[in-house]
């Protein structure tokens, strides 16, 4: 493995773990070495890995098991091509989350895409823009969990700059059911990352025009979405 030299992007630790895991060195079962060690071999931090493994154990890579460790699960390429139809059938698994996922989302975002709308900051603007610019990238390179973290990052900027502060701490609670979520939906179907950077799109224009009523229609639209695949995602696996 080599060493990762731009150390913030936690997306090429995902991918260097990714190519260790089906390099042909595990059985499935494995275990994977430690957050220490695989931070030494891979030349970042602890919390870059740990975010990573996350990452991965969403993606169906890894299983985590509690005390002892990460243990591989997908361990070939050919393994990985059957990794949309565990996709699906986690959103069947976990139907009863997700629609408390959902609604609590509607609840909030299409709030707070209004308040960003009449507050956002020249810096959030940019760095709105700047998610969607590299949603699209990842979108590109058919890239489940660059897909995700861009995803989580656009909507994670927009309530941020909502401007309110205890609705931005709340929502931080939702990253780890969001990533999970969102990889899942991207693995499981071609059609969801398109659509969403659509959807981004219109709600990025709203907040750029300053115009509330728009942000906040268009971010109601894009959970109204989100829910409906989630549904066609259920009945797809039963």
């Amino acid at each position: 493995m080599e060493v990762i030299k731009r150390t913030t992007v936690t997306a090429q630790a995902i991918e260097a773990i990714r190519e260790y895991l089906t390099s042909g060195e595990f059985s499935p079962g494995d275990k994977l070495a430690t957050e220490s060690e695989l931070a030494a071999m891979l030349g970042v931090g602890r919390s870059t890995v740990r975010e990573a493994i996350r990452t991965l154990e969403a993606m169906g890579y890894v299983e985590l098991r509690p005390g002892k460790g990460a243990f591989a699960r997908i361990v070939s390429e050919a393994d990985a091509a059957a990794l949309s139809g565990q996709a699906k059938a986690w959103f069947t698994a976990s139907e009863r989350t997700l629609e408390e996922f959902v609604q609590l989302r509607r609840l909030l975002e299409p709030s707070a895409a209004a308040f960003a709308a009449k507050s956002c900051s020249d810096a959030g603007k940019q760095e709105l823009k700047a998610a969607l610019s590299a949603f699209s990238d990842a979108l590109s390179k058919a890239d489940p969990a660059a897909l995700a973290a861009e995803d989580r990052h656009f909507h994670t900027v927009l309530v941020r700059e909502s401007g309110n502060r205890l609705l931005y701490q709340f929502y931080q609670q939702t990253e780890s059911l969001f990533t999970a979520y969102s990889i899942r939906s991207f693995t499981a179907s071609g059609e969801t990352a398109p659509l969403t950077l659509e959807e981004h799109r219109r709600v990025l224009q709203a907040v750029l025009d300053g115009d509330p009523e728009a942000a906040q229609e268009a971010m109601q639209t894009h959970l109204q979405i989100a829910e409906t695949r989630i549904g066609n995602m259920i009945r797809s696996a039963d």
